[in-house]
């Protein structure tokens, strides 16, 4: 996943879009990506709206509506000056993804990663978060790569599902 999003180079083969291999930077213009380990992807320094502006700054795009996006993945929208160290490793993960959904509504981006990022979500949270993303789907062509150990997420979202044990592909299917 990290390799698709650009995070990181390949080992061997490429990352093609539009029939051809795709540039860092392109990868970086098309693709979001929310990881499994917020606490790493977040500076506890900053507050959490500055950790959600963090992309658009970076892009130099408008800054996105932040009580909005924290209201979408379940938040007050006057959280946004607590510090984003004062908040829990679920709480972080709705960040991120928040960031991530707030970055694809200003972008072109065309495919949005969830690296783990559910699995520390409760079951309520993570379908408010699953109907923003397919809301978004409506509206837009974007495709969703949800890496995940959660078979029930995976048959109940993905369109088809592959497995890979140790990098390799081991089984490609249609949901159950």
């Amino acid at each position: 996943a990290r390799c698709i999003a650009g995070l990181l180079q390949t080992d061997q083969g490429s990352v093609i879009v539009d029939g051809r291999p795709a540039s860092p930077a392109d990868l970086a213009r098309r693709v979001q990506y929310a990881g499994q380990h917020p606490e790493l992807c977040i500076n506890p320094r900053f507050t959490v709206e500055d950790a959600l502006i963090e992309p658009a700054r970076i892009r130099r795009a408008p800054l996105p509506a932040t009580p909005c996006a924290l209201e979408a993945v379940g938040f007050p929208g006057n959280c946004a000056q607590r510090l984003a160290s004062e908040w829990s490793g679920g709480q972080l993960a709705r960040l991120l993804v928040a960031r991530a959904l707030t970055a694809l509504t200003d972008s072109s981006a065309q495919l949005l990663i969830l690296d783990e990022t559910l699995a520390r979500l409760d079951h309520s949270i993570e379908a408010q978060i699953l109907n923003l993303i397919f809301d978004l789907q409506r509206i837009r062509p974007l495709a969703l790569l949800l890496v995940t150990h959660n078979e029930r997420l995976a048959n109940l979202t993905a369109g088809t599902i592959i497995r890979m044990r140790a990098g390799k592909l081991v089984e490609s299917r249609d949901p159950k």
